[in-house]
């Protein structure tokens, strides 16, 4: 007796003007008795899957790690950016899109650039972050959240993956 086993094979390649066209065909193989193992399409309707569909549904994930995962001790006075701390993001990661709770920024440089949100296409990096001086709440000093960071593997489809970095200061 055989195993009924799931496979994908290549039938044929077209060349035309410069481009090859490939076509595939998944199926089963189940034995026969006299007549030796046939192909028995699992698609009744006939029509072929794709290709890039195929290749692409095994795009490797994401995998990133932000360093140090809580950055805390900001102190600032009213209108007054506070001193920038760092972390580092780094791993499998094609871009990410980080997005600074309210109260803080975020820059590549320590010095200038600082933004709300913060697009970084080249890893490893290093991310400066600091209170922004205004109280999101009136009736309290203290600002804290996390900083949202999405990363994708930059494969279509995209593979996604989101991490926090916990910040908390005090503005005074």
């Amino acid at each position: 007796m055989w195993k009924k086993t799931r496979f994908v094979t290549l039938v044929s390649l077209l060349f035309v003007g410069g481009v090859i066209n490939a076509h595939a065909q998944m199926g089963q193989i189940e034995p026969q008795h006299n007549e030796g193992p046939r192909t028995v399409t699992s698609n009744p309707t006939g029509s072929q899957p794709n290709l890039d569909d195929l290749m692409n549904s095994h795009a490797p994930a994401v995998v990133m790690n932000a360093t140090p995962a809580k950055l805390t001790d900001f102190s600032t006075v009213s209108s007054k950016p506070s001193a920038a701390q760092k972390f580092s993001l780094d791993g499998a990661i094609a871009n990410a899109v980080l997005t600074a709770p309210q109260g803080f920024e975020l820059s590549l440089r320590e010095a200038d650039g600082y933004a709300p949100s913060l697009k970084i296409e080249q890893f490893p990096a290093t991310i400066w972050v600091r209170l922004t001086g205004s109280k999101p709440d009136a009736a309290k000093n203290s600002v804290a959240g996390d900083i949202t960071i999405s990363a994708s593997n930059g494969q279509t489809p995209p593979s996604v993956t989101t991490s926090k970095t916990y910040v908390e200061g005090i503005v005074r």
